[in-house]
């Protein structure tokens, strides 16, 4: 929904301004106004609009000062501009500006419905864009993707806290339109991901114990025979670059704890620990016996029984070897695995040992195995791909599907046999390209270049570039042609 800040002093403007706007169809709207600068910029402190649409011409502080100071609060708000005056100073100020577009009064309808129509698919666009990194970090094992800006983050997630919900998609209840159960009862779920398992997240605010969360998960899937997973808070509003796969794992590993013959009293008693590291196997790692032996034991010694303290070892390496596209298997397939591995085991070494041998040939390099033959031709088929159709709408899954692997176990691969991510690497091959036409082609608009290699929108191949090169495409261009 594209969020609209109108100011104007002049009542009868304003609120034409509001019809106008609320009455079309084309693009769900949400409209504030404000009859002055200092009101506006009140309002921007609670929350921050798409676009704000201001009268130049208003007394104590005119529109575009106002612009920036709102400007400086927020870079991802645009800006439209309108006055009565045809005057050259007030356009040269709006184009220092940076305004999006420049009305006079009385404003044309369909020029300005037209450029909020365009500002909209803009909006979808980058929030495509920020969602795609979001869910490159959550559920794939790259140690180095991009993330989104904090401001794209807190525009795309408002409230204060957020959990990743995992829900195999099993039977007839899979059809279900799960954000309509689960939206009743959250103020925002948005899924994020969808194949074999669809991964949810969902506003929990902190007013929302983890009991209640719980239990409100659980009075909505259990008449469905729908099983669940829940982790614990993502720092969407916080920290974001604290933001990976651990969520997804968490999520999976109480799905799988949720299958084990622990109660959900003891449920409850694990989450509460905070002690949910989902142990991801790292093969560069030559202190793995050691870090598990101690990760167990501060287990035991936060829980209540060494049984619990192996329930929740159990699960999250059983979590470590899926991935967001796997089926997972029935819960009585873990319950009998569970058993067996238990029964069998005296002590904690024991315990070890037996884990490793269970699910030590699912997780690469566990074993101090090369990759085969195969996997290095698969590897160099991605990198060769990525050359020949990098100006594509390429991602990881596609890349993942033509060379017949999971995305991450290709993301594994990927990143030990070239030394660099396959995001990084897509990067470096689209700006390769982009540097070499703006050097060839001069003539050629930055934005179109953007799309020529690939980039869905200019603002991301600008900040792409800016992050790879510290400079800006246009600067780059320039001291290029100075050379």
């Amino acid at each position: 929904m594209l969020k609209v800040l109108i100011v104007d002093d002049e009542y009868m403007v304003l609120k034409g301004l509001e019809a106008m706007i609320t009455a079309q169809k084309d693009f769900p709207v949400q409209v504030e106004i404000a009859s002055d600068a200092a009101e506006a910029l009140e309002k921007l402190k609670k929350q921050v609009p798409d676009v704000i649409i201001a009268d130049i011409n208003m007394p104590e502080m005119d529109g575009l000062q106002m612009l920036q100071i709102a400007r400086e609060r927020s870079s991802r708000c645009r800006f439209i501009v309108c006055t009565g005056y045809d005057e050259i100073e007030y356009l040269h100020r709006a184009i220092r500006q940076q305004v999006e577009e420049y009305l006079l009064k009385p404003i044309d309808r369909k020029v300005l419905l037209g450029k909020l129509r365009e500002i909209e698919l803009q909006k979808k666009n980058e929030s495509s864009e920020a969602l795609s990194l979001l869910k490159m970090n959550l559920l794939y094992r790259q140690t180095d993707a991009p993330l989104p800006g904090v401001e794209e983050l807190r525009a795309l997630f408002p409230e204060e806290e957020y959990r990743l919900c995992i829900i195999p998609n099993e039977g007839s209840a899979a059809q279900e339109d799960l954000c309509s159960i689960f939206s009743p009862f959250f103020p925002q779920v948005m899924v994020l991901h969808r194949s074999r398992n669809t991964v949810l997240l969902i506003a929990a605010p902190p007013s929302l114990s983890l009991r209640t969360v719980r239990g409100i998960c659980r009075s909505l899937l259990a008449d469905r025979q729908m099983r669940w997973g829940c982790s614990s808070p993502l720092p969407l509003s916080d920290d974001c670059k604290k933001i990976d796969c651990r969520y997804f794992y968490e999520a999976l590993s109480d799905l799988i704890l949720s299958g084990l013959p622990v109660s959900e009293e003891e449920h409850e008693e694990i989450q509460c620990a905070a002690l949910r590291p989902v142990w991801l196997w790292n093969a560069e790692e030559n202190e793995e016996k050691e870090r598990l032996l101690c990760l167990l034991q501060q287990l035991t010694a936060a829980l209540s029984s060494p049984e619990l303290a192996f329930a929740q070892m159990y699960a999250d390496f059983s979590a470590s070897i899926y991935d967001p596209s796997s089926s997972l298997p029935d819960s009585l397939h873990w319950a009998e695995e569970y058993r067996s591995c238990l029964t069998e085991t005296h002590n904690w070494n024991g315990v070890y040992r037996a884990v490793v041998q269970l699910f030590g040939h699912e997780i690469p390099g566990l074993c101090g195995r090369e990759a085969s033959d195969e996997n290095t031709d698969k590897i160099n088929r991605a990198a060769a791909y990525i050359r020949r159709n990098y100006q594509e709408d390429i991602s990881l899954d596609s890349v993942a599907g033509y060379v017949s692997l999971h995305p991450s176990y290709l993301s594994y691969l990927f990143k030990k046999k070239t030394g660099e991510s396959f995001l990084h690497f897509l990067h470096t091959v689209r700006l390769q390209a982009a540097c070499r036409l703006m050097q060839e082609k001069p003539e050629f608009p930055l934005e179109k270049i953007s799309e020529m290699v690939g980039y869905r929108t200019s603002t991301y191949f600008y900040k792409t570039f800016r992050q790879r090169f510290g400079t800006s495409p246009r600067d780059w261009q320039k001291g290029a042609d100075l050379k």
